[in-house]
C-alpha cells in the first residue's frame, strides 16, 4: 500500500466534502497530516504504524456514513486497501463492518469493493472476527446476496461460501490447539465444551437452515462434522428433515433448486452417518419421479440428483451396501433402477420406438439433410440396410444431443427464478446417463481386478524356468501348455477372499443380481429408439461394459440375457411384434408391476435371435454390425469363461449376420444401379456410406478372426465349449429346427429357398469351424484325456454332415476335406517323443477309419457320393503313408500292442485301410483342399 495513494485519497476527501460534512473534513485534514509525519520508510512499516493508529480509518468511515455516492466511493476503496494491507486497527472492525453495511444499496462498483473487502477482513482477522462481528460480516454479504443485478449476486452467491468455507476452516486449526475459551453447547439431554470459533460455524448453519438458503455445499468439512457430535446432531434433527420436508411440498423453483442441492452434499458425504434420514430422502427423490408426483422440472432436477450420484461409483455401491444389502430397510438401488424403466417406458413415440433404432429427425430438417439417415437408408450393399424409416416415424422427435440436452444444468441455474421449460425429452437423456454412469463405474473397478499375468510375461517367465534350449518331453510340454491356458481364465472377484474391498466387490456383484432384468428391460427400449449417433454409441458401449461384468462375475443368466438381448439388436427384425412380445413392450400395467412384469418376460431374451426379412429388405446398418462387434469383443474378453449356452447364442448371431451380409451381397451383384438418377444412386448406396460400411464390415470380420484365434489360449473344458457350440449348430439344422432366416427368393419358391438358406448355414458354420480348429491345431496334435474330449466332439460332428444322406453333395465333400485337412496338420505338427507321437498317429488312422465305417452303417447300399467320402479318407491316409511312412510303419509293425486299441471288429481295421492305401499307391488320387 502506498502512501502517496492515502494522500491523493484524503485531499479528495477534504475536496469533496467541502463545508456541507465539516466532520469529515477535519477528520480527513487530521489523517492527513498523521500520514505526511510519518517516516517515509517501507510500505510494511508505513501498516505497522497506522494499525496503531484507530482513528486514521475515520475520515473513510465517515464518508461512507454519508450514503453519497461520490463520498463513499473513495472511503470503501481505501477502506478495501487498508484490509487488505492489515492497517485497519481491531478496535475499529465493528465500525468498518457498520460503514459497509450502510452502503450496500448503492451503485454496482460500490457494491462490488464490498465484496472484495470482506474476503480480506476475514483472512487478515480471524481470531477477531467472532461472534457477532462474523454474523455482521456474513449479513453484509447476505443483503448483496439480494441485489437484483446479476453480477452484484452471484459475487455476493460466491463471496458468502468463500467467507462460511473460512470460518469453518477455522474450526480445523481451532482443535489442533489448546483453547482456554470455550463455550458450553447442550447436545441431546447434555452440554459440551466447543470452541469459539466451532460454536460460531454451529450459529451459521443453524441461520441457513432457518433460512434455507443453500449456495454449493461443497464448503462442508466431512471431518469436521464428524468430530463435532453438536454438528451432526443438526444435521440429523434439522437440516436433512427440512429438506424432506421441502422437497415434498410445492414450493418455488429457486427454493426447490438450492434445497436440492444441499440434500445432494448430505447424500454424498454424510451417508454412513445418517442412515435412517438419507434412506428417506432417495425414497422421496426415487417417489418425485413419478409424472403425477412433481411438474416436469421438479422430475428433472432429482434426475439431475441421481446423475450426480451416480458421477461416484463407490457411492451407488455404499448406497446398494446400507439399504438393498440389509435387511428390513428399502432396496433403494433396486427402486431407482425401475424408476429409470418407468420413465423410458412411459412415452414410447415421443422417442421413436419402432422395430428398429433410427435417427432421430427434426420436423423442422429434411431428412435428405441428415447423413446419418442416408446411412442407415442406403441399399444394394453388402451390409446397408435396404429398408427406409416408416412413415409413422418422421415425425418422431427421438433423443439427439441437439434437443435432449441443455446448456446449463437445472441444479446450476441459480439465478433463475422460474425454471425454463425442459425439452421433453431430456429426461430420457438423463435415464442414459444415469446408465451410462453405473456402467462405467462397475467396470472401472471389476476389470482391473480379473487381470492375470500377460502372455508375454508368462512365456518369458516359463522360458527362464526352462531354459529355452532345452528339449521337453511331451508330457512337461503338455503340463506347461495346460498350465499356461488355465492363467488366460480371467479371475473372479468373488474369489478374492481376503482382498481389501471385498465388500464393494460383493456390493457390486449384488447390483448386477439384483437389478440386471430391469436394467436388460430398460437399454432394450433404448435399443429400438431413435437415438442420434453419440446416445446410440453410448448406449451399446455401456450395455457392452454390463456384459462383462456379469460374465467376470460369473453371473450367467444375467450374462446370457444381455448377450441374447444385443445380439438382437445385431439383426434386423421385419416388424413390431418382436417388440411387443420382448419385456420392453410400453404395457404400463405390466410394466409397472415390479419385478413380477420383468421376470414374466426375460425368457425371450435367452431365445437365440433369430432374422424374418426377405432379402429386398434385409441388410444390416451401421448400428447392427456396431451390435456385433460388441459381441464379438464379448467373446473376446469372456471366451474363456463362456459356457456352452453362451457360445450357442454368440456363435448363431454370428452365423446369421454372416447370412445376411452374404445374401445382401448376393442380391446387389445382381442389381444394375442407374449412375444418372439420384434415387437410384440412393437406394443402390452412395459412395460414402458404402466406404462406411465397407469398414465397419472389415472391422467385424477382424473382431470374429481375432475372437477365434484367441481360442489357442483357452482351457480345455472353455475350447470343448466353443467347439461343441458351434457343432451343435450343425445338428439344429440338421434337425431343421431353425426354419428360415433369410429368403433371397420369393415366397411362392419357400421350399426351395428354406433349403438353400439351410445350406448356406451349415456352410458358414463349417467355415468357422475349419478357421477355429487351424487357431487350435496345436491343441489337437496333443493326444490326452481332456483333448481326446475335442477330437471326438469334432470327429462327431462333421461324420454328422459327411454320412447325411439329406445334405448336399458340395456340402459333404466340404465336411469331409476339412476333417481330412486338420488330421494331415495334426500330423506337421505332431513332433514329440516317440510314445506321444505314436498315439497321434493312431488317433488319426482311427478318425479315418470311423469315417469310412460310418459310410457303410448309415445305409445298406452306397452312393457315389459315399464312394467318394471314401476315397478322399483313402487318399489322406495316402498322403500320411508318402510323408509319414517311418512313422506309420512303426505304428504297423507294432503289432499287437498297437492294433488291439482299434475296433477289429470293423471292416476297415487298420491293417485293413493301409493295405488300401498301399494298394492305390500306384495311381495318383488328388487331396482335394478345402
Amino acid at each position: 500500500m502506498s502512501s502517496q495513494i492515502l494522500q491523493t485519497e484524503l485531499s479528495n476527501l477534504i475536496q469533496e466534502s467541502k463545508r456541507k460534512y465539516s466532520d469529515l473534513r477535519n477528520a480527513a485534514e487530521q489523517s492527513l497530516n498523521n500520514l505526511k509525519a510519518l517516516p517515509s520508510t517501507s510500505e510494511a512499516q508505513i501498516t505497522a504504524d497506522l494499525i496503531r493508529r484507530p482513528h486514521f480509518v475515520t475520515p473513510f468511515i465517515l464518508a461512507c456514513q454519508t450514503r453519497q455516492s461520490k463520498l463513499a466511493s473513495i472511503g470503501v476503496v481505501c477502506l478495501q486497501r487498508l484490509a487488505t494491507s492489515h492497517a485497519i486497527s481491531p478496535s475499529r472492525l465493528n465500525d468498518t463492518l457498520s460503514a459497509l453495511g450502510d452502503i450496500t444499496g448503492l451503485s454496482q462498483d460500490v457494491q462490488l469493493k464490498i465484496l472484495q473487502t470482506l474476503p480480506a477482513l476475514l483472512h487478515n482477522y480471524s481470531d477477531e472476527l467472532s461472534g457477532e462481528l462474523l454474523a455482521h460480516v456474513l449479513e453484509v454479504c447476505a443483503t448483496l446476496q439480494a441485489s437484483k443485478v446479476a453480477a452484484v449476486s452471484n459475487t455476493a452467491a460466491a463471496t458468502l461460501q468463500q467467507l462460511v468455507s473460512s470460518a469453518f476452516e477455522k474450526v480445523l486449526v481451532e482443535d489442533g490447539v489448546q483453547n482456554e475459551v470455550t463455550v458450553q453447547t447442550p447436545v441431546g439431554g447434555s452440554s459440551v465444551d466447543i470452541g469459539v470459533a466451532a460454536h460460531d460455524t454451529l450459529q451459521i448453519l443453524s441461520d441457513l437452515c432457518r433460512a434455507v438458503e443453500g449456495e454449493k455445499l461443497e464448503f462442508l468439512h466431512i471431518k469436521l462434522f464428524r468430530n463435532h457430535p453438536e454438528q451432526m446432531q443438526l444435521l440429523q434433527t434439522r437440516l436433512l428433515p427440512l429438506t424432506v420436508k421441502h422437497l415434498s411440498e410445492r414450493h418455488n423453483f429457486a427454493h426447490t433448486l438450492r434445497v436440492a442441492r444441499i440434500l445432494l452434499v448430505l447424500l454424498r458425504n454424510f451417508m454412513s452417518s445418517l442412515q435412517d434420514e438419507c434412506e428417506m430422502a432417495l425414497g422421496l427423490l426415487i417417489h418425485l419421479l413419478e409424472p403425477e408426483a412433481s411438474p416436469e422440472w421438479k422430475r428433472v432436477l432429482c434426475m439431475e440428483v441421481f446423475r450426480s450420484l451416480h458421477s461416484e461409483p463407490s457411492l451407488i455401491r455404499l448406497i446398494y451396501t446400507l439399504f438393498d444389502k440389509a435387511e428390513g430397510r428399502k432396496d433403494i438401488v433396486k427402486d431407482h433402477m425401475t424408476a429409470l424403466f418407468k420413465i423410458a417406458s412411459e412415452n414410447p413415440s415421443l422417442i421413436g420406438v419402432s422395430h428398429q433404432s433410427t435417427v432421430p429427425q427434426d420436423a423442422s430438417q429434411s431428412r435428405s439433410n441428415t447423413d446419418d439417415q442416408i446411412t442407415l437408408e442406403a441399399g444394394g450393399v453388402a451390409g446397408v440396410i435396404a429398408a427406409a424409416v416408416n412413415s409413422a416415424d418422421e415425425s418422431v422427435t427421438g433423443i439427439s444431443s441437439q434437443w435432449s440436452t441443455v446448456r446449463t444444468p437445472y441444479l446450476e441455474l441459480l439465478d433463475k427464478s422460474e425454471p425454463p421449460p425442459p425439452p421433453e425429452t431430456y429426461i430420457y437423456s438423463l435415464v442414459l446417463n444415469c446408465l451410462s454412469a453405473l456402467a462405467e463405474g462397475l467396470a472401472r473397478f471389476i476389470i482391473p481386478l480379473t487381470v492375470t499375468e500377460s502372455k508375454s510375461k508368462r512365456r518369458k517367465r516359463i522360458d527362464r524356468e526352462q531354459g529355452s534350449n532345452e528339449l521337453h518331453r511331451s508330457d512337461s510340454m503338455k503340463s506347461n501348455g495346460s498350465e499356461s491356458r488355465r492363467q488366460t481364465v480371467p479371475l473372479n472377484p468373488l474369489d478374492l477372499q481376503e482382498h481389501p474391498q471385498r465388500s464393494a466387490i460383493t456390493s457390486s456383484a449384488g447390483i448386477i443380481e439384483s437389478c440386471w432384468p430391469v436394467i436388460l428391460t430398460t437399454c432394450s427400449i433404448f435399443f429400438y429408439a431413435a437415438l442420434d449417433a453419440d446416445f446410440y454409441h453410448n448406449l451399446v458401449r455401456s450395455f457392452q461394459k454390463l456384459t462383462h461384468v456379469a460374465g467376470l462375475l460369473r453371473q450367467s443368466a444375467a450374462r446370457d440375457a444381455f448377450l441374447s438381448t444385443l445380439g438382437k439388436a445385431t439383426l434386423p427384425v421385419d416388424d413390431m411384434s418382436i417388440y411387443l412380445t420382448s419385456p420392453h413392450a410400453p404395457e404400463t400395467k405390466q410394466s409397472r408391476n415390479s419385478d413380477a412384469g420383468h421376470e414374466q418376460s426375460l425368457t425371450a431374451h435367452f431365445d437365440t435371435p433369430k432374422t424374418s426379412f426377405e432379402a429386398t429388405r434385409a441388410s444390416l446398418s451401421t448400428r447392427n454390425l456396431l451390435c456385433l462387434r460388441a459381441l464379438l469383443n464379448l467373446g473376446i474378453a469372456l471366451g474363456p469363461t463362456l459356457d456352452q449356452t453362451a457360445w450357442s447364442i454368440l456363435l448363431e448371431t454370428l452365423q446369421n449376420a454372416d447370412l445376411v451380409i452374404n445374401a445382401s451381397a448376393t442380391a446387389s451383384a445382381k442389381q444394375t444401379p442407374t449412375i444418372g438418377s439420384g434415387e437410384q444412386a440412393v437406394q443402390s448406396g452412395a459412395d460414402i456410406p458404402r466406404a462406411n460400411i465397407g469398414n465397419e464390415i472389415l472391422a467385424v470380420s477382424t473382431a470374429a478372426s481375432k475372437m477365434f484365434e484367441s481360442t489357442a489360449d483357452y482351457p480345455d473344458i472353455s475350447f470343448q465349449a466353443v467347439l461343441e457350440a458351434l457343432l451343435g449348430l450343425l445338428s439344429a439344422k440338421e434337425r431343421g429346427v431353425f426354419a428360415t432366416a433369410l429368403s433371397p427368393i420369393k415366397s411362392a419358391n419357400q421350399p426351395l429357398a428354406n433349403s438353400r438358406i439351410q445350406d448356406d448355414e451349415i456352410n458358414i458354420v463349417l467355415d468357422r469351424t475349419k478357421e477355429l480348429c487351424e487357431a487350435n491345431i496345436e491343441r489337437l496334435s496333443v493326444v490326452g484325456q481332456d483333448e481326446d474330449v475335442a477330437w471326438k466332439i469334432l470327429n462327431t460332428g462333421l461324420q454328422s454332415i459327411i454320412t447325411s444322406g439329406t445334405q448336399s453333395r458340395s456340402l459333404r465333400w466340404k465336411a469331409s476335406s476339412i476333417l481330412n485337412y486338420i488330421i494331415l496338420q495334426t500330423m506337421k505338427h505332431g513332433w514329440f517323443e516317440d510314445d506321444s507321437r505314436d498315439a497321434l498317429q493312431l488317433r488319426n488312422l482311427q478318425s479315418l477309419q470311423s469315417q469310412i465305417t460310418s459310410l457303410y452303417e448309415q445305409r445298406d447300399k452306397l452312393t457315389s457320393v459315399d464312394a467318394e467320402a471314401h476315397g478322399y479318407a483313402l487318399d489322406t491316409l495316402r498322403v500320411m503313408l508318402e510323408q509319414y511312412d517311418i512313422f506309420i510303419a512303426k505304428t504297423c509293425v507294432k503289432g499287437p500292442r498297437l492294433q488291439s486299441k482299434v475296433s477289429t471288429s470293423s471292416p476297415s481295421s487298420l491293417f485293413f485301410v493301409t493295405t488300401h492305401c498301399v494298394r492305390l499307391s500306384h495311381s495318383t488320387p488328388t487331396i482335394m483342399s478345402p
